[in-house]
C-alpha cells in the first residue's frame, strides 16, 4: 500500500511551534504520512499521535470523499447552507 505524504516538518516534531490540530487529511486511499524532518523516514497519523502527543490532536485521515460531498462542504461554508 502506497502512503501519500501529508505534512513534513522540517525542523522536526520535537522542536516545533506550529500548533497541528483537529485537521481533517484525504488522500487517495486513506493513508498518509507524516514526516518530522527532510531525511526522517514518515510515520503515520496514529504513531504521529502517540509519539508527539501535542501534535495533531483530533486530526483524522481517511479517503477522498465524493465529488458531491466536496460540493456541499464548499457550498456549507460560502453560503451557510446545507445541500
Amino acid at each position: 500500500m502506497v502512503m501519500e505524504k501529508v505534512v513534513t516538518l522540517g525542523g522536526g516534531c520535537n522542536h516545533t511551534s506550529m500548533v497541528l490540530q483537529n485537521n481533517q487529511y484525504f488522500t487517495k486511499n486513506g493513508t498518509a504520512m507524516f514526516y518530522c524532518g527532510y531525511s526522517l523516514p514518515g510515520v503515520t497519523l496514529n504513531v504521529l499521535q502517540s509519539t508527539f502527543p501535542l501534535l495533531e490532536v483530533g486530526s483524522t485521515v481517511d479517503s477522498l470523499p465524493s465529488s458531491a460531498d466536496m460540493i456541499a462542504w464548499v457550498a456549507e461554508k460560502i453560503h451557510g447552507y446545507k445541500i
